[in-house]
């Protein structure tokens, strides 16, 4: 099954699951660190959910997308397009080369307005790889995941 990894920082969201459970209008992004189950650590702000976002996710594939993710430790702006001071625009999509598993980075509505956050790309893939060994590796059901906490507001 196809699975993704979701993240909604305080306003920024990751999430792994398979395509087909996520919709909207993504920016796909080409080309997992070294990190592996045992030297990462789980985070209260991570959500596995077979329901939500699909089961048997294939851990390659997860490594995979997540090698997509630019290791920078430089400081971005993420935000919609049109957004003032905006360097990344996303959502964003990190998908594996076989399709079976995605990364999408979004941004989450506070209030009536979206805001603009601060993160690094480093941070983003460290995420991912959280919620790749908590709920994929750690879990019977190899389900997808949302993280958040992994960025701040403008």
């Amino acid at each position: 099954m196809r699975g993704f990894i979701f993240f909604p920082p305080s306003v920024l969201a990751l999430t792994v699951a398979p395509p087909a459970l996520l919709s909207g209008n993504l920016t796909r992004v080409g080309n997992f660190g070294n990190a592996s189950a045992s030297n990462l650590t789980t985070s209260p702000n991570t959500r596995c959910s077979p329901s939500a976002y699909g089961t048997n996710l294939n851990v390659e594939s997860c490594a995979n997308a997540v090698e997509k993710i630019p290791r920078t430790p430089l400081l971005y702006v993420y935000g919609t397009k049109g957004q003032v001071g905006t360097e990344i625009i996303v959502p964003i999509r990190y998908q594996s080369d076989d399709g079976l598993c995605v990364i999408d980075l979004r941004t989450k509505k506070r209030g009536a307005t979206l805001k603009n956050e601060i993160t690094r790309p480093i941070d983003i893939s460290d995420a991912a790889q959280r919620v790749i060994a908590q709920c994929v590796m750690g879990s019977r059901s190899r389900s997808g995941g949302v993280t958040f906490g992994f960025s701040s507001e403008t």
